[in-house]
């Protein structure tokens, strides 16, 4: 339907713990409760996620 995949980044977020700011660890942002909202508004010149919502309903229509 799309031609691309979607680009996920994925986070682990520690919510009663203090994490240093470090580099991605094999792709995954580590965070702790203070920074996700950050992380999560940061934007990504690789993401197409807003066309994805644009096609939410035909996708999910495709998956039915």
């Amino acid at each position: 339907m799309l031609n691309f995949e979607p680009w996920i980044t994925w986070v682990l977020v520690f919510t009663n713990a203090f994490v240093e700011r470090t580099a991605p660890v094999k792709g995954v942002v580590i965070v702790n409760k203070k920074f996700l909202l950050n992380i999560l508004q940061k934007s990504n010149t690789k993401a197409q996620n807003s066309v994805i919502w644009q096609y939410c309903q035909k996708i999910r229509q495709a998956k039915a």
